[in-house]
């Protein structure tokens, strides 16, 4: 099974992205996006961290974003 990379990125790159739609936000406003959200933005030699990075993101681990996203419910 796959592994997913998640981030949480600012309200405005993820709207800049149209991902405002698809993701949910957290309580600080920002989104929840994984590695799949950004397979067209950028570089494809770009990593998702280097992503991540230009969008002023924060990377998290799957268990990071699961408790963001449960203070949400």
């Amino acid at each position: 099974m796959k592994r997913y990379q998640y981030a949480k990125i600012p309200a405005g790159a993820a709207m800049e992205l149209g991902l405002e739609k698809i993701r949910r936000q957290t309580v600080s406003g920002e989104y929840i996006i994984n590695e799949s959200d950004l397979l067209t933005y950028g570089d494809v030699v770009d990593s998702f961290l280097d992503k991540v990075e230009r969008l002023d993101g924060t990377p998290l681990t799957a268990l990071e974003a699961k408790v963001e996203l449960q203070k949400t419910e």
